[in-house]
């Protein structure tokens, strides 16, 4: 059966589009923010958690250029580690270590920049473009799946995120970033894929002595 329309074929009139496309184009703006609130109630549900765990790697053309830790013990502690360099976070006081040196806590001009701000979360997705684009399983659990997209500052950055319809929390991320017209030397186009455990046993993260 053919969509009916409101106009004549051939017509300019905006009525001429079928039915199921305008009642579409009218639900967009409200798609597109319950979206967003989808992904501000994901993160509310990833700081609800005992603790996570997220592991992600990042390459470009030339192969693997970083992979990191980040893990968050509820309510307010975080650590996240790299190459050379290991991080403690705990409410506003920040340590760091490099290369399995010594710790030493930052400063608070310094810690300000790592430690978490309250609505932060927000201020970054009121920045991007998220849409919920289709359906998925991984591991056994059924997903939504979105695709969010970010410019600002010469950088532009392309994601696909799995969130877990039961229980709204987000289990796997690939980003694509193009930082190309930044123009910097060695910083360029790269992907990232992301991977959350939830509950972890056993971790704990403490305030270096």
């Amino acid at each position: 059966m053919s969509t009916p329309t409101l106009a004549r074929r051939g017509s300019r009139h905006p009525s001429l589009l079928p039915l199921s496309v305008l009642a579409l184009a009218a639900l967009l703006p409200a798609l597109a923010a319950d979206a967003k609130a989808d992904m501000l109630a994901s993160q509310a549900a990833m700081e609800a958690q005992s603790n996570y765990r997220y592991s992600f790697e990042v390459t470009d053309q030339s192969g693997v250029i970083a992979k990191s830790v980040m893990e968050y013990v509820r309510p307010d502690r975080r650590r996240q580690t790299m190459a050379t360099t290991e991080l403690i976070i705990i409410g506003k006081d920040v340590w760091s270590s490099r290369s399995g040196g010594a710790w030493r806590k930052l400063p608070p001009q310094q810690a300000v920049i790592f430690a978490p701000s309250p609505g932060a979360v927000k201020a970054i997705l009121d920045k991007q473009t998220i849409t919920l684009v289709g359906s998925d399983t991984l591991n056994g659990r059924a997903m939504n799946v979105y695709r969010t997209h970010y410019a600002d500052n010469g950088i532009t950055s392309d994601s696909k995120v799995w969130v877990g319809k039961s229980d709204h929390l987000i289990y796997k991320t690939v980003e694509t970033s193009d930082a190309t017209a930044m123009k910097v030397q060695g910083v360029g186009k790269s992907t990232s894929v992301g991977a959350y455990e939830y509950n972890v046993p056993g971790l704990r993260i403490e305030a270096p002595k």
